[in-house]
């Protein structure tokens, strides 16, 4: 296949310079000139709670409790404080608001 075409591809997601790995990689650490995609395969129920404990979600604080929560947050977890008064976070670091008594309510 000369390198100026796309035919014959079949992934949007390749490249015409690299040829596509026929594996798919977990990690995107040394990818070889191949295009790597990760994905996580779950074989037991205790692997799925991992999962689910990593999922980032949205949720709201009152402005009352906004600063506390900002504080406590940003010394024990990684989150992102967006526009009025959301913040994305693990669901497993959610543990942090509970255990302070800070009210949040889920977003979606």
């Amino acid at each position: 296949m000369p390198k100026a075409s796309t035919a014959g591809l079949s992934s949007g997601y390749q490249i015409t310079e690299y040829t596509a790995s026929s594996e798919l990689n977990p990690n995107l650490f040394s990818t070889g000139g191949l295009i790597a995609i990760p994905i996580l395969q779950v074989f037991e129920e205790k692997e799925l709670g991992k999962l689910l404990e990593n999922e980032v979600i949205s949720i709201r604080i009152s402005p009352e409790n906004e600063g506390r929560a900002f504080y406590l947050l940003s010394k024990f977890c990684q989150f992102q404080s967006l526009p009025e008064h959301i913040f994305a976070l693990r669901r497993a670091d959610l543990r942090f608001l509970e255990e302070a008594g800070i009210p949040y309510e889920k977003i979606g």
